[in-house]
């Protein structure tokens, strides 16, 4: 989040410049991640599949990126 000066209520001075230091503050808010059985088990199950796909679409991307790029993409007409 960005807050203004306003926001902040600092006062304006004429002279602020962005050539002077400022003190910034940084905050977070931590969330912890608790590991669910079901969140495990649901990856634990789509592993193979996302694994096949891995091997199914790599081979096609190798296959179709120089062939794209050596005729243009699809359906749009190369102007010379």
């Amino acid at each position: 989040m960005i807050f203004t000066r306003e926001q902040l209520r600092f006062n304006s001075y004429p002279k602020d410049n962005l050539a002077m230091k400022y003190n910034l503050m940084f905050y977070t808010a931590k969330e912890e991640e608790k590991n669910h059985p079901s969140r495990i088990l649901r990856n634990f199950a789509l592993t193979p599949f996302t694994l096949v796909g891995d091997a199914v679409l790599l081979p096609l991307v190798i296959i179709a990126t120089p062939v794209i790029l050596l005729n243009g993409p699809i359906g749009v007409p190369i102007s010379n």
